[in-house]
C-alpha cells in the first residue's frame, strides 16, 4: 500500500524541498523509507537517519542527489555519479527532475 504524504495542502514548499521530494518520491518504497525523516511542516530533513538506512547502491545514490539539492554539496566521501550509472531509468529521471527544480528550470 502506497503512503500518502502527510502534507498540509496550503503549505508552499521551498525550491529545495520540492527538489528533494521529486527525487525521493521516484520509488514508493524509497519514499516510504525516507518520509518519516522529512518534516513537511518545518521543512527539515534528518539526513543522518536517511543516509544511515540500509539501501541498495542505486537508492543511496538517489538519496545523495537529494541531499545535494538540499545542501548544495554531496555528503562527504561519496561519489554518487559512479553509483548512479547502474540505476534504473526511473531514478535517473527523478534525479534530473529534482535538479531542474532545484535550479529553477521547472516546477
Amino acid at each position: 500500500m502506497q503512503s500518502e504524504p502527510a502534507v498540509n495542502p496550503t503549505l508552499k514548499f521551498s525550491q529545495q524541498m520540492r527538489a528533494v521530494l521529486a527525487i525521493l518520491s521516484a520509488d514508493h518504497g524509497l519514499y516510504d523509507l525516507t518520509s518519516p525523516f522529512v518534516n513537511f511542516a518545518t521543512e527539515s530533513i534528518d539526513w543522518e537517519k536517511i543516509l544511515g538506512l540500509p539501501l541498495c547502491q542505486s537508492q543511496m545514490a538517489v538519496c545523495h542527489f537529494a541531499y545535494a539539492c538540499w545542501r548544495d554539496e554531496f555528503p562527504e566521501g561519496t561519489n554518487p555519479f559512479d553509483a548512479v550509472l547502474t540505476a534504473d531509468a526511473v531514478y535517473l529521471k527523478a534525479i534530473t527532475k529534482g535538479l531542474s527544480v532545484r535550479w529553477g528550470l521547472s516546477r
